[in-house]
């Protein structure tokens, strides 16, 4: 009887564990496997809110059927916190392939990385001078400090939208400071031309620093009370300090369009 009992006391036990190890099933219908909380197999991702919670919320390394090459190791102790991009697929971010947006950016080098935000006139150069830093790990151009929202580079032309053209970096604080990146923007723009940089003209093409904490807007003042004082120019500083507003993305052949085309320097 005892063996009875055995026989089918252990198959009901393992039935669970062996659920487990195939995959979580999300609310929404799709297996989530254990290997990748927040990935599914079948192409497409799976929701964090959806998968992310029923493991804790931490990623783990990926399998190799799964949408991305790979993941954060839960080790790393990142939460995946992407309710608010879910079914998004995946970034390739080169330190943390295959995590989340959010996640890649909390655990790449020794801390979080920051963000800079800078208009100095046609973005295609100045992304261009940002990108040979060491210590950037990202950058985008885009649109920032204007009225209409998602606003197109023809609207953006018209200056009547109030944007600037802006390219915007992201940077590990550990390996590059702010002050070095105010350095390169003072240094790859005049910044003493209002409304415009050479035959460019227009509000679109102002200079202008959009700070993203006090400390950056601190660092700002600084840097423009220096140079102001210093004499290096004999027209007054023009350059504008705002807080960071929307930063809209500009359409992709404007990313690193310089780059793509082989060209060192913007000659427009």
């Amino acid at each position: 009887m005892d063996a009875v009992i055995r026989f089918v006391l252990v198959p009901l036990i393992a039935v669970p564990a062996i659920i487990g190890l195939m995959g979580l099933r999300s609310d929404q219908g799709k297996t989530c496997p254990l290997s990748a909380s927040n990935l599914s197999v079948s192409g497409e991702a799976c929701p964090v809110s959806a998968c992310g919670s029923e493991t804790g919320g931490q990623l783990a390394a990926a399998t190799e059927s799964a949408t991305c090459e790979s993941a954060c190791s839960a080790k790393t102790g990142a939460t995946a916190d992407c309710e608010t991009k879910e079914n998004a697929v995946c970034s390739t971010s080169p330190v943390a392939k295959g995590c989340c947006p959010a996640v890649a950016t909390e655990i790449q080098g020794d801390g979080a990385m920051e963000k800079a935000t800078f208009a100095a006139g046609c973005f295609w150069g100045v992304e261009a001078a940002f990108r040979k830093v060491p210590g950037v790990t990202e950058t985008a151009v885009g649109y920032m400090g204007g009225e209409k929202d998602d606003p197109t580079y023809k609207e953006v032309c018209t200056d009547r939208t109030g944007h600037a053209e802006v390219v915007q970096v992201t940077y590990d604080p550990a390996k590059v400071d702010y002050q070095t990146l105010l350095n390169v923007f003072f240094d790859c723009h005049d910044p003493t031309q209002v409304n415009r940089q050479g035959p460019d003209v227009g509000t679109q093409y102002r200079t202008e620093i959009f700070f993203h904490n006090e400390q950056q807007q601190e660092q700002a003042r600084q840097a423009h009370e220096k140079l102001s004082q210093s004499g290096r120019f004999s027209r007054p500083i023009a350059t504008q300090i705002s807080e960071a507003a929307t930063f809209w993305r500009a359409e992709e052949y404007h990313q690193q369009y310089l780059e793509k085309r082989g060209l060192a320097n913007c000659h427009i």
